[in-house]
């Protein structure tokens, strides 16, 4: 007795779901023979040629199943994810938007559309639907750490870890939780705490570089420099082409002394990412203290074109003018690095004595005193004050 289209399409179903998408097309073309006019085949047709890759014809079947039938949902849904594979992230957008309007409570929607928001750079929005999605499932590993990251990429790093942390509580072996938990801790300056964090993502494995690198930046704040400097010889061990372990070796390497090694690290840093505003900006200070100041300002104003908000670059280029002589250059890199951050101490500091040498002294004056009341015990500051205030007042 010849299979009914239902008995194919379910074939089909069954196929796809234990992972045979070739042998589900099948069965749905062979359902679509005796149906053609079935919106569940042509969406089952669709869902197994999207897994095959086959995108364009995985549309046209997704397009076919919702002129049959425009208010199903997992069309819609699946035709998002479609969409989303070709590069066509609006349309994306629009059909999971249309999934969700006919049902909802479709949590994979609402996570497929919090990541695309969040691709699209919305981690507001990002953020909404992925505690939708958490409504519907509170317990989802996966989307509680999507949510951490939007939140992370908005600045809410104790939201974006409580995220993290969650996660990591209902997958304890969530290696990448772990380490975003690190980097988040890192940065707030705990560096203990974000070591433990990233041990215990490297004990889950298997790590990558990165993690090490991270795991030597810490180490290396912690006052530890061997260890640090083994995780960074760890981190190229495992990923060579590592601009950021090349970087960060190089960066530990000239605190202990070893120029040459240093520079060598810093050239090959930039050599495998010439976009790596950090090196250049180590490169640069490494220049400033071989008393090299015209390049070291190439250096900086190499890393200002790659990040122009970097308070810590204007201020280098700034001392780097200063010992060259150009002072009103300097004075304008020290004015950018305020306004950036207008409680940069060293900034108003560094400003003071390069209008000093220019024999502006109230200006100067104005610097030491802002400095100082940004951080009363700046010693540079007071005393370049004092001694300008000792001069002014000579006979």
């Amino acid at each position: 007795m010849a299979k009914t289209a239902r008995e194919r399409f379910e074939e089909g179903r069954k196929a796809y779901d234990e992972g045979d998408a070739g042998a589900a097309l099948g069965h749905f073309d062979a359902a679509l023979e005796q149906e053609p006019r079935s919106a569940e085949g042509w969406f089952g047709r669709g869902l197994a040629l999207g897994s095959l890759s086959r995108w364009e014809e995985a549309l046209a079947s997704l397009d076919r199943a919702l002129g049959l039938d425009d208010l199903h949902p997992g069309s819609w849904y699946f035709r998002g994810v479609v969409l989303e594979k070709t590069g066509r992230k609006d349309e994306a957008l629009s059909a999971y938007e249309a999934a969700l309007r006919f049902d909802p409570s479709m949590f994979d929607a609402w996570s497929s559309k919090g990541l695309l928001l969040g691709d699209l750079g919305r981690d507001k929005e990002a953020v909404a639907c992925f505690a939708r999605a958490l409504d519907i499932s509170p317990l989802d590993d996966e989307t509680w750490y999507n949510k951490g990251v939007s939140l992370s990429r908005m600045g809410s790093s104790s939201e974006a870890i409580r995220c993290f942390e969650t996660a990591a509580g209902i997958n304890p072996d969530f290696a990448l939780a772990w380490f975003d938990i690190g980097v988040l801790r890192w940065e707030l300056g705990r560096p203990g705490e974000a070591l433990e964090c990233f041990d215990r993502a490297i004990s889950l494995g298997p790590p990558s570089s990165d993690v090490f690198v991270r795991k030597g930046a810490a180490l290396e704040e912690l006052g530890r420099e061997e260890d640090a400097l083994g995780a960074f010889e760890a981190a190229l061990g495992m990923d060579p082409d590592n601009a950021r372990a090349w970087n960060n070796k190089g960066s530990l390497l000239w605190e202990r002394g070893q120029q040459k090694e240093a520079m060598e690290c810093f050239d090959r840093a930039l050599e495998l990412d010439p976009g790596e505003p950090r090196a250049w900006y180590n490169k640069g200070n490494a220049f400033g203290r071989l008393v090299q100041h015209e390049r070291a300002v190439e250096c900086f104003d190499r890393a200002l074109a790659l990040d122009p908000a970097d308070e810590e670059v204007w201020f280098s280029r700034g001392v780097s003018l200063g010992e060259i002589g150009r002072g009103e250059p300097a004075i304008r890199s020290f004015d950018e690095a305020i306004a950036v951050n207008g409680r940069y101490a060293d900034a108003w500091h560094g400003k003071g004595l390069v209008l000093t040498g220019l024999f502006r002294p109230l200006e100067a004056l104005r610097c030491f005193d802002k400095a100082l009341e940004i951080d009363p015990g700046h010693a540079e500051a007071l005393e370049a004050r004092k001694a300008l205030f000792e001069q002014l007042h000579e006979p």
